[in-house]
This record gives structure tokens, sequence and C-alpha cells, in this order.
């Protein structure tokens, strides 16, 4: 073996860079952010508080989370697949469903900008139907969702807060109520966004349905609506949690 050729066996490996997370194909980074920060369940907003404070008691010994922190890039591509491929749950109700100030606090524009896939709970309890969604909340949310569904859990008893009990009254003020919400979220859905309702085998929550989502969705079967069933059958048995 020559001189020159001994050189370069000499030079060649130690002139090698040591190949870093952000060398690999963006496919793969993908795959290693889903692993890591994509959840079986969903992420409850309107628990967000509580989570919130599980997240920060946690975050020095889970190291899951120490993706967000390795540098500017990485952050951005965890945050967009931890924001992008979740599913977030919120839960509404007659007084607006609550927390909202706790998911703006927590959440920043540029995050709820990122979210993708929404489940939407029309709950039945709760104090009056007159509150409007929070457009500052919302707003960034639902123009860059690909996915919204939404479980339409009806009144299924009189309100034994308010006198005299009227299930058909209160069943009234529920469906004006969903007719609210839907004004308002219906045209700010992007085209091409799919649209998932769980009925809970209904037809006038159906038809309302139908009227603000003329070209169709799919109709689904979820937890929370099996949940729902389940008590309708037998009321006297609750088993709904929020």
């Amino acid at each position: 073996m020559d001189s020159v050729s001994s050189r370069r066996l000499e030079i060649c490996p130690s002139s090698r860079r040591p190949i870093g997370f952000l060398d690999l194909p963006f496919e793969l980074r993908h795959n290693i952010y889903c692993q890591c920060l994509v959840r079986k369940d969903s992420i409850k907003l309107h628990k967000l508080f509580i989570c919130n404070w599980r997240f920060r008691k946690s975050c020095n010994t889970d190291a899951r989370k120490g993706l967000l922190l390795v540098s500017k890039q990485v952050g951005c591509e965890a945050l967009d697949v931890l924001y992008g491929d979740n599913v977030f749950q919120k839960v509404l109700d007659r007084s607006g469903g609550g927390a909202g100030h706790c998911i703006l606090k927590y959440l920043s524009e540029a995050n709820r900008q990122r979210i993708r896939n929404v489940q939407i709970v029309l709950q039945p309890d709760g104090y009056g139907y007159s509150r409007m969604l929070d457009s500052a909340l919302w707003s960034p949310i639902l123009a860059g969702l690909k996915k919204l569904s939404i479980v339409a859990l009806q009144p299924l008893q009189a309100n034994r807060y308010r006198w005299p009990c009227s299930l058909e009254k209160d069943m009234q003020e529920w469906m004006e109520w969903v007719r609210i919400v839907l004004q308002y979220i219906a045209p700010q859905l992007s085209i091409s966004c799919i649209i998932e309702v769980d009925e809970i085998d209904r037809k006038k929550t159906s038809a309302l349905m139908k009227e603000y989502f003329p070209t169709g969705y799919r109709e689904v079967h979820t937890l929370e609506g099996d949940l729902h069933r389940e008590e309708m059958r037998d009321p006297a048995n609750s088993i709904l949690t929020w």
C-alpha cells in the first residue's frame, strides 16, 4: 500500500460527521414523534388545568417531552405532531363548557392553529343556554381542522333544578342552543374538513345536523354516545362522567 492510500485511510474515518437526529429522513423523525407524543385516548381540553398541572409535575422525569426542547427545528416538528396528530376533546354544556380561560392561558394561538382533529361533546347539563362560543378560542382551531367529530347528547330527563320541570321544554332549549353552536362552527370549517356526527339515533338531531352540513357527514358511534345510549335504556344507572 502506497503512502497516499495510507493517508486516505487515516483521514477518511476521522473526517466523517456523526449522524444526528436531523440527518434522519423527515418521515422517520415523524414516526419517532408519533411514538413519543401521540396518545391513544383524546386530550380533554375541558380538563386542561388538571392536565397542565400533571404535565408540569412530570415534565422533569418524562424524557419524551424532552423532544420539545432539543432544538428550535425539532421543537416545531414535535409540536406539529403533538397538536396535529392527537384528538382534542371539548365538552360544551349550557354554560359554554367552562375552562375556556384555561385553554387560552395554556395553549398559545400558534398551538391552537396546529390542532387538526377535534371532538365536541354537546352535553345537556349546566345552567342556561345563552352563552356563545368564545371566538378568540375557537376561530384559530376551526379554520385548520382536518376532522371534526360532534357527539350530541340530548337531555334524557327534565331539569330538576327548575320549576316546573319539563323534558319537552329542556329539549327545545337544547335544540336551540345546538343550532347556535352549529351556526358558529359550520361556516368556519374548510371544505376538505371531514365531519363525523354521533346523533344518538335521534331524528330531530339528524335533521338539524343535515341542515348545517348539507354536503353530508359520517354517522359514527362514539364511546360517549354509547354511554348515553346505555343511560337512555336505564336512566337510573347513569354512568356518564366528565
